[in-house]
């Protein structure tokens, strides 16, 4: 299925050179800011879970029942991975070859919002502006990390706040 998705992204060249995976499935979801899991489930065998979205999961079951030593539980949970990886490689392609786009295109200029470097003083900022709400005022404010990030445009942090009963 590789072969058809060429070419891959850079970053995800970089992930499937390595030999374990296990080590891709980690580093793929670290660069989309996925979550995951690996563990084993008697029915389905060993079963890797990943959250793509807020309410979006990938379950990848292996269907691999290893012998419950080190040397099992190792080979269960790489069966696993490989499972997820083969599922979520064309997505994960796609999420990574798309175009990324600064915060002030996104966000053009005379619009409502407010965009400040990522810096001790923007911290403080953001911090100052969720405090508002001792003053009696509605904190409104989102916060986006990119502190080391690999270049893939993907924050690594992201912090939204909204008023009480936002949600």
């Amino acid at each position: 299925k590789r072969k058809q998705l060429e070419p891959l992204p850079p970053l995800l060249e970089r992930i499937l050179a390595n030999d374990s995976t296990v080590q891709q499935l980690e580093q793929l979801c670290g660069a989309l800011g996925w979550g995951r899991r690996i563990f084993y489930e008697r029915r389905p065998g060993w079963v890797a879970e990943v959250t793509c979205g807020l309410s979006d999961r990938v379950r990848a079951e292996s269907g691999h029942h290893e012998p419950r030593t080190k040397k099992g539980e190792r080979a269960g949970r790489a069966a696993a991975a490989t499972t997820a990886m083969q599922v979520l490689l064309e997505r994960a392609a796609a999420e990574l070859a798309a175009a990324s786009v600064a915060l002030s295109e996104a966000f053009p200029e005379g619009a409502a919002v407010e965009i400040v470097p990522s810096d001790k003083d923007g911290w403080s900022r953001l911090l100052a502006s969720l405090d508002s709400k001792k003053a009696g005022k509605r904190p409104r404010a989102v916060g986006i990390g990119t502190e080391g990030n690999d270049g893939s445009g993907a924050p690594l942090l992201v912090q939204v706040a909204f008023p009480d009963g936002g949600l």
